[in-house]
Parts: C-alpha cells; sequence; structure tokens
C-alpha cells in the first residue's frame, strides 16, 4: 500500500538525536546529516528533472532537517490518524501542531515549517510517500514518477507551472519517505552525507537465508509487480523482506533490463 500527499507539503527524522519522542530545535545541529539512501533520492529526482530540460536542484540542509523531523514524527507519534493526512503534525515537539485534511485543511502550518524549524525564508511543499516495508529510493522514485500528479509535482508541470523549484529537502525513515521543495536558495547549504547508526541495529535482511527465485524468461504466466528497480540487488533485498514477511510467492522478474518484485 502506498500513500501519496502533494497539496501542502513536508517530511522524516531518525538521528542521533532521536532517542523517544522528537523535539525539533531551531538552531540546526552541527553533526546534522542524511542518509546515503537519501542522497541517492535527490540525485534520481535531479537526474529526471535535468532529462526533461530542467535545471537540477540544490539539495538544501535546512528543508532536509524540516524533512528529518516530520517522518520522526510521523514515524514515531502518528499524527496522521483519524481524518488527519501526512502532512499533519503531532503535538509532541517544538512546532506548531496541526491536522490536516482536505476536510481540515491547514495549509499555513504546512507552509510555514521551514521558517518555524529553520532559518528557511520560504514556503515548503511536500510529498509524502508510505508503505508497510521500508522504503528505498529507487521503488519510491520509480512510483513517483509513474504518477502524472506526482511527476508534475517533480517537474513543475500541470498545476505546478507557477512554482520554480530551487532547493529540495529528502528524508527516509521505515516505510515513509518525505521529500520538501522550496522557491529559495538555502543560506544554510548543503547537508553533509553520512551513515545514520541506530542504536541496536537489526541484521541485514540480506544476510538471511531466504532463496530468491528470478525469472529471466516468458513463462505464460501472469504477476502482480509491486516494485521496480534498475540493480538486481535492491529487488533481491525487498523480495527477502516480503518473504520474511510471509509472502512465499515473492520473486524476482526481469522485464526491459528491470528488476521486478
Amino acid at each position: 500500500m502506498k500513500t501519496i500527499i502533494i497539496k501542502y507539503s513536508c517530511l522524516s527524522l531518525l538521528s542521533f538525536l532521536l532517542l523517544g519522542s522528537v523535539h525539533a530545535q531551531s538552531d540546526i545541529p552541527p553533526e546534522f546529516c542524511i542518509t546515503q539512501a537519501e542522497h541517492k533520492l535527490s540525485r534520481l529526482i535531479n537526474n529526471h528533472r535535468v532529462l526533461n530540460g530542467l535545471p537540477e536542484l540544490s539539495l538544501s540542509k535546512s528543508l532536509s532537517f524540516v524533512a528529518v523531523t516530520h517522518v520522526a514524527d510521523l514515524v514515531h507519534n502518528h499524527p496522521d490518524t483519524g481524518i488527519c493526512n501526512l502532512n499533519s503534525w503531532s503535538d509532541k515537539g517544538e512546532w506548531t501542531p496541526c491536522c490536516h485534511s482536505k476536510y481540515l485543511p491547514r495549509p499555513e502550518c504546512i507552509f510555514g515549517k521551514p521558517r518555524e524549524l529553520t532559518d528557511y525564508k520560504g514556503d515548503g511543499h511536500e510529498l509524502v510517500y508510505w508503505e508497510f516495508s521500508d522504503a528505498l529510493p529507487d521503488s519510491v522514485f520509480v512510483f513517483w514518477s509513474g504518477l502524472d500528479e506526482t511527476n508534475d509535482f517533480l517537474l513543475n508541470k500541470g498545476k505546478w507551472n507557477k512554482y520554480k523549484w530551487k532547493s529540495l529537502g529528502v528524508s527516509i525513515l521505515e516505510g515513509y519517505t518525505v521529500v520538501w521543495f522550496g522557491e529559495l536558495s538555502d543560506n544554510a547549504g548543503e547537508p553533509t552525507v553520512c551513515i545514520r547508526v541506530k542504536k541496536e541495529p537489526e541484521p541485514s535482511v540480506s544476510e538471511k537465508p531466504w532463496e530468491i527465485t528470478v525469472i529471466d524468461h516468458k513463462t505464460g504466466r501472469y504477476y502482480v509487480f509491486c516494485a521496480s528497480y534498475s540493480l538486481k540487488i535492491d529487488a533481491e533485498n525487498d523480495v527477502r523482506k516480503y518473504l520474511s514477511k510471509g509472502y512465499p510467492e515473492s520473486k524476482v522478474v526481469i522485464s526491459n533490463k528491470n528488476y521486478r518484485v
């Protein structure tokens, strides 16, 4: 199951700062960084823009911090309950809480989060993705770029044509992915890329003894695809997750130079 929110936008936080509930800070910590997976998603988005004749976006430290903060709030405090959608913010941190939905719109709470949490002066706009397993940058990008509505958001097309994105913030945590876009450059510069180490890291799914079935020829059967990757190892890792969750028919199907799950 995948959920997208693109109207009034926001993003993620598991980090060295996170021990329980999340409390935002007005100053971005000097050790703040984004993961390699998050950086990869930003590259995928920028490559997509360049291939469509658009300029690359600067990776923003401020918007990434907002993203990291919001994803942590989604994962640990679950403000998206009842009629509140994934753009909502809980009352568990040092920010303005709000329940946002088409029935109870609070766009000012969303637009202003970069100014509330950082020194970024512009509005923020957000895409949110969720699935029950850990999100991977390739599958998130394939999903977003494959839908007209979200692809228009990435490429400033359609109703997003009046906006000119300049800055991008990214965060991924568990099944959530959030990206923030802004029309102003970020004076805080770009975030560094590092590896976030969890307090109690779990064994990698690639180390578990699941046997992966790879189909590289026509079988006369029909398959339901839930993800597509450019690298075989990413598809195999995704299949291992589904096998471990009790889906024994999960497999990799090679199709059109892509690896489908």
